[in-house]
């Protein structure tokens, strides 16, 4: 089958590394409003690519699509597409700029679309969820994640993640949190509390040589979730040195699961009742290099998503790792308190 992809920027490129190793996929439809975006992302691609002069070329031509515009573009794209030809997508992650056109969005998917929460599909997360169940943790309790980069610091231009269009959706905060929030509800079972949430935010870098920027680069977010387990969450574009990566806590009724990426290919298990802790090794072998200060096995775990979507598109097999856009809602409802 034929995927297209609409908007050829970063994050285009590891949907099409990725879908270019799904043996269900025989080709790509691209479409940007730059023939340099597209010309570039076709050079990527170990598939055939046809550059699509609109939408509806590509619509025709696909029997899905990948929607990686900006945030305050997907909806129009979307409802461009699904005019001509009602086919499944992924969105990437938030699903809009604000809760109200999310909502909308859910309403005209077809059946099969669904939220890029590849983190779900993460070497790291997938060990987690196995130790979890192998090692009969109980049920989650506390977790606290720092997510920390520097690209506040080292882009020293405006893109359009720095304005002011995106709303809560971009930032710090509404950028590099929306997975760890999907992975507290996804590892925990259970949605937000929605009334108990508090949130924490600044500007540390707030200009750029060409202009002012509009949104955080550094803020908490904290709260709980429906069933009691409290969750701490730091995201930053602002930080150096050590502070950089991923470190996470995650405490269960019965153990306490330690991360950092620092150590990217092993993870810390102690049990409340035995002494010492346990280093849990897994397989550092990656099918595709990841970015820079991208989380470890970021680029394989979009192979992972794929695989599961293009089958559930294709053979109509589902997966509860694949994140509806009942997901992508419920995270654009805590991007709301930001």
């Amino acid at each position: 089958m034929i995927i297209g992809i609409v908007g050829c920027g970063g994050i285009a490129r590891a949907h099409v590394y990725a879908l270019s190793l799904n043996k269900l996929v025989t080709g790509l439809a691209l479409y940007d409003v730059s023939e340099d975006n597209m010309r570039e992302l076709s050079e990527i691609s170990a598939l055939p690519v046809t550059r699509c002069q609109h939408l509806k070329q590509l619509a025709e031509m696909s029997q899905g699509f990948v929607i990686c515009t900006p945030n305050h573009l997907h909806v129009s794209v979307a409802e461009e597409v699904l005019r001509y030809k009602p086919i499944p997508f992924v969105c990437e992650k938030p699903l809009s700029t604000d809760l109200s056109s999310a909502r909308y969005l859910k309403t005209i998917a077809p059946e099969g679309s669904i939220v890029s929460f590849n983190y779900r599909y993460n070497r790291v997360i997938d060990t987690i969820m196995h130790l979890i169940k192998d090692r009969e943790l109980g049920d989650l309790h506390f977790f606290s994640a720092e997510f920390n980069k520097n690209s506040a610091l080292t882009r020293h231009r405006l893109t359009w993640r720095d304005s002011a269009q995106q709303i809560k959706s971009s930032g710090a905060l509404g950028d590099l949190s929306c997975h760890l929030l999907d992975l507290f509800c996804f590892i925990g079972e259970s949605p937000v509390a929605l009334n108990g949430i508090r949130t924490v935010k600044g500007t540390r870098v707030g200009e750029k040589s060409d202009g002012l920027v509009e949104v955080d680069d550094n803020g908490y977010v904290m709260g709980c979730s429906e069933k009691g387990a409290y969750f701490r969450i730091h995201a930053s574009k602002s930080e150096t040195g050590q502070n950089l990566g991923l470190h996470m806590q995650i405490v269960f009724e019965k153990g306490e699961i330690r991360y950092t990426t620092h150590q990217e290919n092993s993870l810390v298990l102690s049990l409340f009742n035995e002494t010492g802790t346990e280093t849990i090794r897994f397989d550092g072998v990656k099918r595709l290099p990841d970015p820079p200060r991208e989380l470890p096995f970021w680029s394989d775990s979009f192979i992972h998503l794929h695989d599961d979507w293009c089958a559930l598109v294709k053979q109509g097999t589902s997966t509860p790792m694949l994140a509806d856009l009942s997901s992508g809602i419920h995270i654009q409802e805590i991007i709301e308190a930001f």
